[in-house]
Order: C-alpha cells, then structure tokens, then sequence
C-alpha cells in the first residue's frame, strides 16, 4: 500500500494498543508463561541443554496470535508446527531475503508487471485460508468482538459513514480480502522473529555476564516483593534495568 490508502489503516492500528488494552493482553501473557514454564522445567529437571530459540519462537506465536489476531495457536504444546515453520519461513528462506530488498529498490508498479512475489504462492495460500477462515468468517458468523487488532482489521473491510480517513473528511474505502489478509500477517511476521530474537539474545548476553543476571533478577524480587510477589502490568513498567535489558542498553 502507498500514499492516502496506506496512511488510513496505520492511522488505526494504535488503537489496538492502548493503555487499557495492553492491560488486557498481559493478563494473556501471564496466563501462557504457565505453559512456557512447564516446557522449561522438563529441561531442568532433566539437566538437559535445549534450544531456547525454539522454545521461545513457540511461547511468542501462541502469544501474538491470541492477543493480537484472537487464534489460539498451542505451539508451545507441540501443535501447529506448521503455522511456525510458515511463520519461520518469511525469514529462513534466504531467497525471500533476497526478494525483500528488491521490494526496496524497484517501483511497485513494474513489480505488479512481472507478477512479483515476497513470498511463495503456498505460504500465501495458506495464511490466506487461515486468517479467512479463523479470523474472519468465524468471527462474523458468531459476532465475536476483543477489541484487538483483528477487530480493527476486519472493521476496515466493511464501509461506515461515519468512519473518516486521515483528512476527517470522507468515509474510508474498505479494503478487499486479499488486503485483509496481508494486514494480518504482516503484523504476524513484524512482532514474531522480531520479538523472539530480542528474548534470546537477552538471555544470551545474560548467560555471559552472570553479574548482569544477577542484578535483573535482585530488581525483580525487589519490585514483585511490593506487589504482593504477583506478575502484574504495573510490576513490569517499574523494571527499569529489565528494560535495559531487553533493549541491549545494560551495563554490568
């Protein structure tokens, strides 16, 4: 998407994440560290080295398909390993790499000529079933409304009067299914390697430098201990060296 058309629908996306409705998404979150813990623990017990990108590839999926697009994926219990491998491929596959920074470099008019695409004809194949048939229609046919960005993005394929674009100043034009579509799964592949990259070099650097741990993990107590030892939004705002942490800014 370009110009005016592309600037409706981001203008709307923020909506999704407010204050009020982060609130909503942590309490998911917190809910699916249960799941995340288990799977750990069988490592634990067992002494066993694992794969902590894999580990958490699966527990981000399951979270950003249920708080962002309502889809309970249960990846992290060993189910729809297909989702995540199509999930993985958009950044795996080195040709598609190669095709995105073509997308950078050459005008989409001549693109749209030579019948161009990011990603394989399959793997689009199956998003576009899967966000029609779990997003869409089943939300339509049973009325299911959370708020969240699927709602958003189904709201913009249907034309209301009192809906305005950017300017205020007509409706805006609904987008088709295949727009549709591609809103869902490019938040899907923007937030999934995005996120689960930055967990697992986070430990990684943590692993390296135990100091470091050890005083991420002294904040954490520290800050739960005044939240009756509970995981809560607030909680979590409060762990400034945490955030340090996660964004690769901390010292020893």
């Amino acid at each position: 998407m370009e110009n005016a058309k592309w600037r409706n629908i981001r203008a709307k996306f923020p909506t999704a994440f407010t204050s009020a409705k982060m609130r909503k998404m942590f309490v998911i979150m917190e809910n699916m560290t249960e799941q995340l813990l288990q799977n750990l623990e069988v490592y634990a017990k067992s002494d066993t080295p694992l794969n902590i990108k894999s580990e958490i590839s699966k527990f981000t999926m399951d979270i950003i398909s249920s708080c962002a697009l309502g889809i309970k994926t249960n990846t992290m219990k060993n189910e729809n390993e297909e989702l995540l491998g199509f999930g993985r491929k958009f950044f795996d596959d080195q040709w598609n790499v190669y095709n995105n920074s073509i997308v950078i470099t050459i005008p989409r008019w001549i693109l749209h000529k030579l019948n161009f695409r990011v990603m394989t004809k399959r793997t689009e194949e199956y998003f576009f079933n899967l966000f029609q048939r779990v997003i869409r229609n089943y939300r339509k046919e049973n009325q299911v409304r959370r708020g969240d960005l699927a709602d958003i993005i189904l709201g913009l394929t249907e034309k209301h009067e009192n809906q305005r674009d950017f300017s205020g100043k007509q409706p805006m034009e609904p987008i088709n299914l295949d727009e549709f579509t591609s809103q869902c799964l490019v938040f899907l592949a923007a937030s999934f390697e995005t996120s689960s990259s930055t967990q697992t070099f986070a430990l990684f650097e943590l692993a390296k430098n135990p100091e470091c741990q050890e005083k991420l993990r002294k904040e954490i107590i520290e800050v739960l201990a005044k939240h009756d030892d509970k995981i809560t939004y607030d909680a979590v705002m409060e762990m400034k060296y945490l955030e340090k942490v996660v964004d690769g800014f901390f010292k020893r």
